[in-house]
């Protein structure tokens, strides 16, 4: 259901003003701080109630961050803006030096990815595709925020595209929806231990809470099968799972940080905390959900380690005999099909050769994401979205001459790459022949230099795999099917490559020509052609400027009325 005109209202001012529209009084007065909603179960988080909740948490938020009330959302801000702001200024930009929607796509993907290791429902990688989704698809925004994605799309109608400022107060508010969420799965964690939200907890009641907040969170769908039957085992196996992450050591840490916090608050000298409230209990739930990420991470690091052991050949391939091989003495077995693999870019099909894994397509694909929920899974890190950041944070630029690069990239390390280095002679000729097909520079964030970093960094950056449908990069589209190989089909290509049917040499890798540039289809075209700039920033600011004249008067008139009702309460 729409949420009613009041709060889209100050939600588009209050992003109008972020995004710099000459505003100047048509400042509305900050909306008065929202009401403590009621501790609500699990079944409310769809429910209508929560929604509005939600929303004016999203007011009292942006008014905050146009304001300057809060300083530790200031810093927030500000630490966001610092982790985007390479990648920000390397993009290409619009006539008013503001991101397009494919750019904000792109900026809001790189920092949740190499950040958090969340995949954001509708934030998913395009493909190298053009025509790929927009903010509209992000489902938590549409589905949680109807209010601001109306004001978002109302700003961007207008033309003028996303500062890194607004950007940066956006990836605030999609934090700030999923932390919400955190919340509620916690009051579930409560219900399925036997505890009251109301009643505060002794110390060890706390950890089985959060430990059993953990697991819900780590089951994201399958969230409702950790019931009052089920939650004894499973906390039994959490604390006997030995490979890392461990959760009831990332538990346990949390805890402790926090007892010694507030230990030392009341007074360095003072009694350990007896008991914790809800509140206590929902910001360490809120800590482990943004750590969660890197230490499941661990578990990727380890997993890519072992894959490129069993690359003999450096390009990045493990065989698929291999990849399927089951060795009792192996830490980790893999069995996901070839229709999958390939779906996805993860599989290389030289001809009269044995088909071969791709390391680093496989490791961030769908199936390595785990904690799936409605809005975001929680994936590997995006080693190669690194490795851009620091070349874009030196070029500066959407495009660089491939002199430059090539001495950049010379001297970048990763975790299988040392240096320096000395590039080969064919991937200095192939950056050229990028150059050469792009007017003399390398476009930074096409489908031929992604290809060429794939060459450059064959373990951490993925091949450009050009899908036939964006949905198969989702963690959605594989949630309900059937993704493994069967037994025997694995076992066919275990024996073929024992007996040598096809040999598992790595063939010299093909290059695959044809350039893609998603990120500059929408930043080259203006939408008023040949118009001049000045005149189209002076109606692009006229006509935002009558939008939100008429939001204002409507929320102030909404506003107006609610004070009323309130003192006639």
């Amino acid at each position: 259901m729409a949420a009613p005109r009041g709060r889209a209202t100050r939600l588009a001012l209050a992003l109008a003003l972020a995004l710099g529209a000459p505003l100047g009084a048509l400042s509305a007065p900050p909306p008065p701080p929202p009401k403590t909603a009621g501790l609500r179960g699990v079944r409310a988080i769809v429910a209508n109630a929560s929604a509005e909740d939600l929303e004016r948490s999203l007011d009292s938020l942006l008014a905050s961050i146009r304001l300057g009330a809060d300083a530790a959302l200031l810093r927030r801000v500000g630490s966001i803006e610092a982790a985007m702001a390479r990648t920000f200024q390397a993009l290409p930009k619009n006539e008013f030096g503001r991101l397009p929607p494919h750019g904000v796509r792109h900026v809001m993907r790189t920092y949740f990815a190499t950040v958090s290791g969340w995949l954001i429902r509708g934030l998913e990688p395009g493909g190298m595709q053009v025509d790929t989704k927009h903010l509209h698809d992000v489902s938590i925004l549409s589905e949680r925020a109807p209010a601001l994605l109306e004001a978002l799309l109302e700003a961007r109608s207008a033309g003028w595209g996303l500062s890194m400022e607004s950007i940066a107060a956006l990836v605030v508010l999609v934090e700030r929806l999923i932390l919400e969420e955190s919340v509620q799965v916690l009051e579930s964690a409560y219900e399925v231990t036997g505890f009251d939200v109301r009643q505060p907890l002794r110390e060890q009641d706390l950890h089985t809470v959060l430990a059993t907040y953990l697991i819900m969170h780590e089951h994201g769908h399958a969230a409702h099968e950790v019931n009052e039957s089920a939650i004894g085992e499973l906390l039994e196996q959490v604390h006997t799972f030995d490979d890392p992450p461990c959760l009831a050591d990332m538990e346990n840490d949390a805890v402790y940080n926090s007892l010694f916090d507030k230990r030392y608050a009341a007074s360095p000298f003072g009694q350990k905390p007896q008991h914790f409230g809800f509140e206590d209990a929902s910001r360490l739930a809120r800590y482990l959900t943004r750590a969660y990420g890197k230490e499941q991470n661990i578990q990727c690091g380890l997993m890519k380690d072992h894959l490129v052991h069993l690359d003999r050949s450096g390009q990045g391939l493990v065989p698929l005999g291999s990849f399927y091989a089951q060795d009792p003495s192996m830490s980790y077995s893999f069995a996901e099909s070839t229709e999958y693999l390939s779906k996805i870019g993860a599989l290389e099909q030289p001809a009269q050769r044995a088909p071969s894994v791709r390391i680093a397509n496989y490791v961030l694909g769908p199936s390595n994401c785990i904690a799936s929920s409605a809005y975001f899974a929680t994936c590997c890190f995006d080693e190669c979205a690194t490795l851009m950041g620091e070349l874009e944070g030196r070029v500066k630029a959407p495009a660089a001459s491939p002199e430059r690069l090539l001495g950049l990239v010379s001297r970048m390390s990763s975790s299988s790459v040392d240096a320096p280095r000395r590039l080969s002679g064919s991937l200095s000729g192939r950056l050229h022949s990028i150059a050469a097909e792009n007017g003399g520079e390398v476009p930074l964030h096409g489908r031929l230099f992604a290809q060429w970093m794939h060459r450059a960094f064959p373990h951490e950056c993925a091949h450009p795999h050009v899908a036939e449908d964006v949905k198969v990069l989702t963690t959605s589209h594989w949630e309900d099917q059937d993704f493994y190989s069967t037994s025997d089909e694995m076992e066919a290509y275990v024996r073929l490559a024992a007996e040598g049917g096809l040999t598992d040499d790595a063939a010299p890798l093909t290059w695959s020509a044809g350039e893609v540039l998603p990120l500059q289809a929408d930043a080259r075209t203006s939408r008023w052609g040949s118009v001049g700039v000045g005149v189209v920033r002076a109606a692009a600011a006229l006509a935002l400027g009558l939008v939100v004249l008429r939001l204002a008067l409507a929320g102030w008139s909404a506003a107006s009325r609610a004070v009323a009702g309130a003192g006639a309460g």
